[in-house]
């Protein structure tokens, strides 16, 4: 029970530590890529961003769970994490004008959009890496799509709001002050709420996640 307690800890520090970090490291990407005039950069830096935070969260938990699930696959539980969170960041921000107002309905049916996508990418890839190492791993993949929509509630609500109400996200319109201002802002919000997505995710992904271990443990004692 007190190594179950002390790994809570670990796993909320992990994630809590490893989304703030791949935030700051995918901002000074996308930083670089936009000084060197990457080509497309404009259209694709939602999934730049959405990789390198990926990799970085992936990496961050493979440390953790390691010492504790054996056997545990970490290419595959890294590289879910940076395909899950390219494809959920692209299509969070995807040109919506066959959306239809109001601009609270939009920002909804984004964040469902990019959890189903984002969860569900990881939450399926890494039970392949599960389902024979504990058993109902399948209900990681639930987990995960419940996570998304907290931590794409926190990371999107408040950049697709500063962003649109200031000139909007397409390179259509965001090539203007207003949005360059919004962007900024938003940046700057999410470097804060980067770290409370962690923390959300950690908790309630701790929720499966205990069980995996419980019954891992109990199999290694037999």
């Amino acid at each position: 029970m007190e190594t179950t307690k002390k790994f809570f800890g670990s796993w909320l520090v992990a994630n809590l530590a490893s989304f703030w970090v791949g935030f700051i490291i995918g901002v000074l990407v996308l930083v670089a890529l936009l000084y060197l005039d990457t080509p497309g950069i404009e259209y694709l830096n939602p999934g730049v961003m959405g990789l390198v935070l990926g990799l970085v969260i992936g990496f961050g938990q493979h440390l953790v769970l390691r010492n504790k699930i054996a056997h545990l696959n970490p290419f595959l539980w890294i590289i879910s994490w940076a395909v899950g969170l390219s494809f959920g960041f692209l299509a969070a921000v995807y040109d919506d004008a066959f959306l239809t107002k109001p601009f609270t309905f939009n920002l909804v049916v984004r964040v469902v959009i990019a959890s189903l996508l984002a969860g569900g990418i990881i939450g399926v890839l890494q039970w392949f890496g599960l389902r024979n190492l504990v058993r109902k791993g399948w209900v990681w993949i639930l987990w995960n799509i419940l996570a998304g929509l907290v931590v794409f509630s926190v990371l999107l609500i408040p950049i697709l709001f500063l962003v649109s109400y200031s000139g909007g996200y397409s390179p259509q319109t965001i090539n203007n002050e207003a949005g360059y201002l919004g962007a900024t802002m938003a940046v700057c919000l999410c470097f804060f709420m980067s770290p409370l997505a962690g923390l959300f995710y950690g908790l309630i992904t701790w929720i499966p996640m205990r069980g995996f271990l419980e019954e891992i443990a109990d199999e290694n004692s037999l």
